[in-house]
C-alpha cells in the first residue's frame, strides 16, 4: 500500500509494494522506494485508488461527535501519516482535502483533550475501564470508526 500526499492532495493505492513512498508536504518523505502503477495494474481488482476526500467522505457517516475525529486521527497516527501529537497538521490535511465542509468540525484542542488514559495508547490497547469515554456504546462506537478507517486506508 502506498500513500502519496502531494500539495494537499493524497491518493491511497491499494496495491503491495517494497519501499513505498509517502510524500507529505509537512513532513517530506517517510519511506523510501516509488511505485509507478502501470495501466494494467490500476485496472485489476486488487489495485484501487482511493483520494483523501474519497477516505473522508467514507468515514463521515460514522462521525457523530466532533470527539469522534479522535479515532481517525489515532488510525492516522498509527499508520505513520501523521506525527503524534500533531492535532493541528491533522485538521489541517484533513480540511485542505476535504473542501466540501465537514458537519463535525474538526477541533485540536478536543483532540489533544482525547488523548489520555488508554486512548493514549495504541488503540488495540484502548479499554473502556481507563478511558475517557464511559459509556460502552460510546466507546465501541470509537473503537468501530478506529477499524474502518484502518480498514480504508488498508496496511502500510
Amino acid at each position: 500500500m502506498g500513500i502519496n500526499v502531494l500539495k494537499g492532495n493524497v491518493t491511497i493505492h491499494n496495491y503491495v509494494e517494497k519501499g513505498a513512498t509517502v510524500e507529505n508536504k509537512y513532513y517530506g518523505t517517510v519511506n523510501q522506494g516509488t511505485h509507478n502503477v502501470s495501466e494494467e495494474e490500476s485496472s485489476t481488482p486488487e489495485h484501487t485508488t482511493m483520494t483523501m476526500k474519497d477516505l473522508i467522505g467514507d468515514i463521515l457517516p460514522h462521525v457523530k461527535s466532533i470527539r469522534m475525529w479522535f479515532a481517525v486521527y489515532k488510525a492516522f497516527e498509527e499508520r505513520g501519516i501523521i506525527h503524534t501529537k500533531d492535532f493541528t497538521g491533522f485538521k489541517k490535511m484533513i480540511e485542505e482535502a476535504y473542501t466540501d465542509g465537514l458537519p463535525q468540525k474538526i477541533n485540536p484542542m478536543e483532540l489533544c483533550a482525547m488523548n489520555c488514559l488508554s486512548f493514549a495508547k495504541p488503540i488495540e490497547e484502548w479499554d473502556i475501564n481507563n478511558a475517557p469515554i464511559k459509556r460502552t456504546a460510546e466507546f465501541n462506537s470509537y473503537k468501530e470508526l478506529a477499524k474502518i478507517t484502518f480498514d480504508l486506508l488498508g496496511n502500510l
